[in-house]
């Protein structure tokens, strides 16, 4: 019995034998693999957009890592440098610096000749007042005159200064003048003394600008201290010579003194 020319059928699990679109399915399964894939790759652009994706993503993940290993590599500036942005020429400068206080008796004294001097000392040659040349947008600040080509003005630091010395010889002036040590002094054209219209502005502005700098160092109360004197902790502070450099460098006079009505009026030649 030959059996060429006879067709087998695959038997079901149940013994019936499939249906001709079933065995179509079945004959597709035997297609090569790799020409499925082919198919699907291309009648699926979905597909085809997702693996664009996860390639630039996984691309740009890689140049990342390379440029933070770079930076990381490269050398840190030391911890004292400090960049600024750049700034107009007439700008105060304003260089960080920290410095522990302590006591200094020639400012905590009644006014004697070696006090008198120290706090004259204070302030630079031209008394703090500085010349601002309008080479550059300036804010529109109260007072200020734009079409002017040049302004004066008085750091707030050196008014401060001013105003607390101010407070301190009308203290003293006052209490010698009610003991009898000696007698009212005449005021000087433009010496407000210790006239008390003046006094209290220093006391509002010295209120206010201690405010707003708001110096927040921690003074730790010591178990042997029963009144703090705040001497002897660090502070974070400006640059005073690099201040009072500038200062000169713009002064408007050479005059001195820290009150209106002390030192010498000098103009700048």
């Amino acid at each position: 019995m030959s059996l060429s020319g006879q067709r087998y059928e695959k038997i079901s699990d149940d013994g019936v034998p499939p249906r001709e679109e079933e065995q179509d399915g079945l004959l597709d399964s035997h297609e090569p693999r790799y020409r499925r894939l082919v198919r699907l790759s291309t009648t699926s652009p979905l597909t085809t957009v997702c693996l664009s994706i996860s390639n630039a993503v996984t691309v740009a993940i890689v140049l990342l890592l390379l440029l933070s290993r770079g930076s990381l590599d490269s050398p840190c500036p030391t911890p004292t440098t400090v960049v600024y942005p750049l700034r107009p020429a007439w700008f105060p400068p304003e260089i960080p610096v920290t410095k522990v206080l302590h006591g200094d008796k020639r400012y905590g004294q009644a006014p004697n000749p070696e006090s008198i001097e120290a706090w004259n000392q204070l302030l630079p040659k031209g008394r703090g007042w500085v010349r601002v040349n309008n080479q550059s947008a300036l804010p529109d600040l109260p007072g200020l005159n734009h079409s002017l080509p040049e302004h004066r003005a008085f750091p707030t630091v050196f008014h401060q200064l001013h105003c607390l010395y101010s407070t301190m010889d009308s203290y003293y002036e006052l209490l010698n003048v009610t003991y009898g040590r000696r007698e009212k002094r005449e005021l000087g054209p433009g010496d407000p003394g210790w006239n008390s219209e003046h006094l209290n502005h220093c006391w509002d502005y010295l209120r206010q600008t201690i405010m707003c700098n708001a110096d927040v160092t921690l003074e730790w109360k010591k178990y042997d201290e029963k009144v703090g004197t705040g001497w002897g902790y660090r502070h974070q502070c400006k640059d005073w010579d690099a201040i009072i450099a500038w200062a000169e460098d713009h002064r408007t006079s050479n005059s001195w003194g820290i009150l209106r009505g002390g030192g010498e009026r000098i103009p700048l030649e």
